[in-house]
């Protein structure tokens, strides 16, 4: 009886484990059930999500082909400007080199109508002290000779006369010849000198206002040419100032502004700014992150005109907060396709956008190395 009582109790030890192990196995099975629905709606879901993923790819490709071309198209603007701007740049350097030619050949012939001036003015002199000396001879001819000897003139004697008359006057003009004494034989052939001397001169004279006029003519000419460059660079800078202003402060605008001058080479340029929900009339009422957003604008607007290889900003965005480092790293990373820009920066955000980064450290006192750490 022990021994059937105690198998008996095997028996349902045993069952007990086996319905245990029954249960469990249920439990199992629904488990397995569910997970298998559950893997079945998510792979329905993905699959979803697949082709929705798919049109989207499509659609972002077919943009892509538009922005490639329209990058194509900008680059061929932008070698078309620069070779423009190229031409302008030699026509100005063939300019400066004519201006200098110019300039030159203007001295000389200043130099030259100055003498001829000073020469002139000596001749002008010596024709005065001429005048005065015969004033004094003809005075002295008239009180030794009387007014008759400067009245005479052989138009007046009658063609009827004699020859005896004839030669008597003639006689009576020799007498006063004698009379008058002895006259300078040099006389007319320095005059004829002065004469050509003064010819020389005036020609000299002439050639240089010819000169001038031209040398004014040819600053006109620049004068235009770098005033229509000016304000075709201007204006250009004037837009991209106020796209890239419009992009760190949105809802804000931003103006460049020619003042107080006809003349554009000549004006003072003012910045006017207005930020989104306020009225600034001066810059000065701008905070510091303000102002450096507002120089960087400037910067880069300059920057779309006419590129620099590269750019040195020291501490720049040391006024700015965290959305405006950003704003600001992520123009850098734009325009360094174009530009190597080199920071001096103490901010860990902009040094994360950079491509190196290149610090002093002073492992034992009084020696410095520089440690580089170049971002892959």
């Amino acid at each position: 009886f022990k021994e059937l009582t105690k198998a008996t109790q095997e028996q349902q030890i045993l069952y007990l484990n086996l319905a245990s192990r029954e249960k469990e196995l249920l439990q199992q099975l629904q488990f397995i059930d569910q997970s298998e629905r559950e893997a079945v709606d998510y792979q329905g879901d993905r699959e979803r999500k697949i082709l929705e993923n798919q049109a989207q790819v499509e659609g972002l490709q077919k943009e892509n082909l538009q922005i490639e071309e329209q990058l194509e198209s900008a680059y061929r603007e932008r070698d078309g400007a620069e070779q423009q701007k190229n031409e302008i740049e030699k026509q100005v350097q063939e300019l400066r080199a004519h201006i200098q030619i110019a300039e030159v050949e203007l001295k000389k012939r200043q130099k030259l109508w100055n003498q001829a001036r000073e020469r002139l003015q000596e001749l002008e002199l010596r024709i005065k002290e001429l005048q005065v000396k015969l004033a004094n001879v003809s005075e002295q001819v008239v009180e030794k000779y009387g007014p008759a000897a400067l009245e005479f003139d052989i138009k007046s004697l009658d063609p009827a006369l004699s020859l005896a008359e004839v030669q008597t006057a003639i006689d009576e003009l020799k007498d006063k010849l004698e009379r008058l004494g002895d006259v300078n034989p040099l006389a007319i052939k320095e005059h004829e000198q002065e004469k050509e001397r003064l010819t020389f001169l005036t020609t000299q004279r002439d050639d240089l206002l010819s000169a001038r006029d031209q040398l004014l003519e040819t600053i006109q000419k620049l004068n235009t040419t770098a005033r229509k460059q000016f304000m075709d660079t201007f204006k250009m800078i004037e837009t991209n100032f106020q796209r890239v202003f419009q992009e760190f402060f949105e809802g804000g605008k931003a103006e460049l502004l020619l003042i107080e001058s006809r003349d554009p080479l000549e004006a003072n340029i003012d910045i006017s700014v207005t930020h989104k929900g306020k009225q600034l009339n001066t810059l000065s009422l701008l905070s510091a992150g303000e102002k450096t957003l507002t120089a960087i604008s400037l910067l880069f607007a300059i920057y779309l005109v006419k590129p620099s290889p590269f750019c040195i900003l020291d501490e720049v965005d040391a006024p700015l907060d965290d959305v405006n480092i950003g704003r600001f790293t992520k123009a850098l990373n734009l325009f360094a396709r174009d530009t190597q820009f080199i920071l001096v920066t103490h901010n860990k955000k902009t040094m994360e956008a950079t491509d190196s980064i290149y610090g002093v450290t002073m492992e034992e006192q009084g020696v410095s190395k520089v440690v580089s750490v170049k971002f892959e």
